[in-house]
């Protein structure tokens, strides 16, 4: 719905002053020039509604569409009506040079054929109020309460406070101050804005591995703490380790361990159940066990030796 606003340029007369303004628009003084005389008039500018604020108002006191076109369509109706009779009275002899306000008195000046006149006061027309709000002037009853409906415009933090702003449906609104929240401190941190307060934290670390270690190196581990701050530690070498001479891990034999070997022995040779590699004899096929390994009994035989794995595989073949 938009504003109907009376244009202020009048043609052939200059806008004076104000004179004054009511529910429904203002009234100014324009003259013209006659000749050498100068004529003088009142030029009343109507606005329906006068602003957005009055179809907002409708709306907070239970107008629908329909029921706030109805509104204005009165006034409309009013002021098609004011201005007919105004019109019927253009030569009446009583026409009102001020018209009164609320507060204001008015006057009218009669004039006779005689040449004679008189002046008359018209009485203030005093307030109208509709929920303590006048709807001539807008002027608030002395028994209005504001009751406030509050929103923030900026909301507070831990160390600055914010601003609510609240509004009447009156159209009086006000600003008051909403306190710092103040930090809300777990473990020395503030869950709001992540400020640390060294006083009442303590540390504590979330491990990764950076350098996994070996079975001969250190390896390392960094903790970082939810504060951010972090540290750096070493995570031990992990040390062999060995199932029957080899470690499970990297491959490396037991140097420390007893090496048995199995030989098939060359022409002419013959071989001792657990020779050491270094009595063995360089013609000699050597086939490496470990020393948890059982070693088969000798034969004259000649073939590939199978080690003992305890499922009744062993002998010559």
């Amino acid at each position: 719905m938009g504003l109907l606003t009376a244009p202020l340029n009048y043609p052939g007369w200059t806008i004076i002053r104000k004179i004054g303004s009511g529910s429904s628009g203002c009234v100014y003084e324009i003259e013209r020039q006659l000749g050498k005389e100068k004529e003088h008039a009142a030029l009343k500018c109507i606005s329906i509604p006068p602003d957005e604020s009055e179809i907002d108002w409708l709306s907070c006191n239970g107008y629908d569409e329909d029921g706030i076109t109805a509104y204005f369509s009165n006034q409309l109706d009013s002021v098609i009506q004011e201005y007919s009779l105004m019109k019927e009275l253009r030569d009446c002899p009583y026409v009102v040079n001020r018209y009164p306000t609320c507060d204001t008195a008015g006057y009218q000046t009669g004039t006779c054929s005689c040449g004679d006149s008189i002046t008359q006061t018209l009485d203030p027309l005093g307030h109208s109020y509709v929920n303590d709000v006048c709807t001539r002037c807008g002027a608030l009853s002395a028994s209005h309460v504001h009751n406030y409906v509050w929103s923030t415009s900026e909301y507070p933090t831990c160390m600055a406070t914010g601003y609510e702003t609240g509004t009447c449906d009156c159209g009086n609104s006000i600003t008051r101050t909403i306190s710092a929240l103040g930090h809300n401190y777990i473990n020395g941190i503030c869950t709001r804005c992540g400020a640390i307060d060294y006083s009442m934290h303590s540390h504590n670390y979330s491990w990764s591995t950076t350098v996994s270690p070996s079975c001969e190196s250190n390896g390392s581990e960094t903790g970082t703490c939810a504060c951010g701050n972090s540290i750096t530690q070493d995570i031990p070498a992990l040390g062999h380790n060995y199932v029957d001479g080899i470690c499970t891990r990297c491959g490396k034999n037991d140097s420390s361990a007893t090496v048995y070997v199995y030989a098939m022995p060359a022409e002419g040779h013959s071989i001792t159940p657990q020779m050491t590699v270094t009595e063995q004899n360089p013609e000699d096929i050597v086939y490496t066990i470990s020393p948890a390994a059982t070693i088969p009994p000798i034969s004259s035989g000649r073939g590939v030796p199978i080690v003992d794995t305890g499922d009744g595989a062993d002998g010559w073949r």
